[in-house]
C-alpha cells in the first residue's frame, strides 16, 4: 500500500513493468515489478529478473521481515520459490541515481541497493520509469532502507557536480564539419579543480583511467550544438580560451541543458575558486601545485604581459584570501559538526528502526497469540450453543414426562376409585355368602330334624 501511494504520488503511468499490486502469498508481498540488474559493479551486461520487497515471516535459519527478493519471473514468487539473492533492508543502504549515469541504449532510471553486512556489493537496478524509481527508493525507505540524499551542487565545498555517459565526437575536426567518429565517454563535471574528466567506462573513472580533461573558467564557451556531419540531435559544445572545440551529445534536449546548465554554475564561480586555489597557495606546499596545474594540456601558453597580469591577481587573491582563511575554517568546522549531527542523528534513526523492528516482532507474535486465543473462544462458543440446544431439548423431554406422569395420576386415581367400588363389591358378596351359608346351615339343620 506504500508503494502504491509513493507510486501515485509520483505520478506513473502504467507500463509493461509497472510496479504490480501487493499479493498474499507464503510471504506478503509488499512490491514488485520486473527489473534489469547490473551483472556486476562497473559491468555492462545487463540481465532481466522480477524484483520484489516481502514481509517474511519468523523462520529458524532465515531471514525475517522487509527483505528484497531477486526472483527468475513472477512465477517463481507464485510457486513459492526461494529467491536468487535476498537483502534485509532494516539497516541497509539504498540510493537514487540520476538519468544516464549507467551506459545503456536508451535513457534509464536506476537505483542501488546494498546490504548492512560490510560485505556486500551494492546491486544497481534499473527501472523502466523515472515514477518506478521514485517507488522503489520510497518502498526502501519505507521498509527500513538508509536512502543517501541526492544533494545538488549549490556550494563551494562539493567536488563533484555532475557525472554520467555521454557520447564524444574525435579529435578531427575542419571547416567542412567533424570527421571524427562518436565515442561514449564516462564525462565527470568537477568543481574543485574546475574541469571535465572523460574516461572509457565508470569502472575507469573509479580507478582514475583518465583519458582527457577540459578545464573551465569564466571565457569558457559552452552552448548547445547544431553541426551538419555525424553530429546527433542533442548535443552541446565546450570550447576554453584558445583551445580546441569539444562536442558531446546526450540522451535528451532535458540532459543537454542541465549539462549546459551546471558548467555556466562552474564557470560563474571561477573567481571564488581562485580565492580557494590562493588559499592553498599559502597551504600547500609548491610541488603539489606545481602537479596540478600540469594536470590539464589545454591550457594554452599565456604571454609576459598576461603573466604580469596573473601575478597582480594573484596578489590581490591572496590579500582578500587572507581575509577570508578564518570565514573558511568556520564553515568547515561548521560543516563538520553539521555532519557529525546527521551521523549522530542516522544512528539514532537506525537505532530507533532495530527497535520498532523488535516491537513489530513482538507485536506480531503476540498477535499470532491472540489469533490462538480467538480461535479457542470460538471452539468454547460452539461447545456452549451445543450445550444449549442438548438442554432445550431436555427441558422439553422433562415437559413431556411431567404431562406423562399428570395422566398417569389421573389413570391410578380412576384405578383407585374402582379398586374401591370392587372392595365394596366383593365385601357385599361376601355378607350374602355368609347369609347364605347361614340359610344353608339353618336349612341343614331342619332337614335333620326332619
Amino acid at each position: 500500500a506504500a508503494a502504491a501511494a509513493a507510486a501515485a504520488a509520483a505520478g506513473g503511468s502504467s507500463s509493461s513493468s509497472s510496479v504490480a499490486a501487493a499479493t498474499q502469498h507464503a510471504a506478503q508481498v509488499l512490491m514488485c515489478s520486473y527489473v534489469m540488474k547490473q551483472a556486476k559493479p562497473g559491468s555492462n551486461t545487463w540481465n532481466r529478473f522480477f524484483l520484489a520487497v516481502q514481509d517474511l515471516p519468523q523462520q529458524e535459519g532465515s531471514m525475517a521481515g522487509h527483505t528484497l527478493c531477486l526472483f527468475e519471473s513472477e512465477k517463481s514468487v507464485e510457486m513459492g520459490d526461494k529467491p536468487l539473492a535476498a537483502t534485509q533492508l532494516m539497516g541497509a543502504e539504498a540510493r537514487k541515481y540520476e538519468p544516464n549515469v549507467f551506459a545503456r541504449v536508451k535513457k534509464a532510471w536506476h537505483f542501488g541497493v546494498k546490504s548492512s553486512d560490510g560485505v556486500s556489493q551494492e546491486q544497481v537496478y534499473e527501472a523502466e520509469t523515472q515514477a518506478e524509481q521514485q517507488a522503489w527508493v520510497s518502498c526502501l525507505r519505507t521498509c527500513g532502507a538508509y536512502v543517501h540524499a541526492t544533494v545538488p551542487f549549490r556550494h563551494a565545498l562539493d567536488v563533484s557536480v555532475k557525472e554520467g555517459y555521454l557520447e564524444k565526437i574525435g579529435k578531427k575536426e575542419t571547416t567542412k564539419g567533424l570527421f571524427g567518429g562518436w565515442k561514449t565517454r564516462y564525462c565527470i563535471l568537477l568543481f574543485n579543480p574546475h574541469r571535465i574528466e572523460y574516461f572509457a567506462t565508470a569502472a575507469d573513472a573509479k580507478q582514475k583511467k583518465i583519458l582527457g580533461k577540459i578545464c573551465l573558467d569564466s571565457d569558457t564557451a559552452v552552448s548547445s550544438f547544431k553541426g551538419t556531419y555525424k553530429v546527433m540531435e542533442d548535443a552541446f559544445s565546450v570550447t576554453p580560451k584558445g583551445g580546441r572545440r569539444y562536442v558531446f551529445a546526450a540522451s535528451d534536449a532535458a540532459e543537454v541543458a542541465d549539462w549546459i546548465s551546471l558548467i555556466d554554475e562552474v564557470k560563474i564561480s571561477h573567481e571564488t575558486y581562485g580565492i580557494r586555489r590562493a588559499t592553498r597557495r599559502m597551504t600547500v606546499a609548491p610541488q603539489t601545485l606545481a602537479e596540478e596545474d600540469s594536470d590539464n594540456e589545454d591550457i594554452p601558453e599565456l604571454s609576459p604581459q598576461q603573466k604580469r597580469d596573473v601575478a597582480e591577481k594573484e596578489k590581490e587573491i591572496q590579500a582578500e584570501a587572507a581575509e577570508r582563511i578564518p570565514f573558511l575554517q568556520e564553515a568547515q568546522a561548521y560543516l563538520g559538526e553539521e555532519q557529525s549531527k546527521m551521523e549522530n542523528q542516522r544512528k539514532q534513526v537506525l537505532a530507533e528502526a532495530k527497535r520498532l523492528n523488535c516491537l513489530l516482532r513482538v507485536a506480531r507474535k503476540g498477535a499470532a497469540q491472540v489469533s490462538e486465543l480467538e480461535r479457542e473462544v470460538h471452539a468454547l462458543m460452539a461447545k456452549v450453543d451445543q450445550t444449549k440446544v442438548s438442554t432445550k431439548q431436555m427441558v422439553l423431554r422433562i415437559e413431556d414426562d411431567k404431562l406423562s406422569n399428570i395422566n398417569r395420576k389421573q389413570d391410578i386415581a380412576e384405578r383407585e376409585d374402582a379398586l374401591v367400588d370392587w372392595e365394596q363389591q366383593i365385601a357385599a358378596r361376601e355378607k350374602e355368602r355368609d347369609r347364605r351359608d347361614k340359610l344353608l346351615v339353618e336349612f341343614s339343620y331342619v332337614v335333620n330334624k326332619m
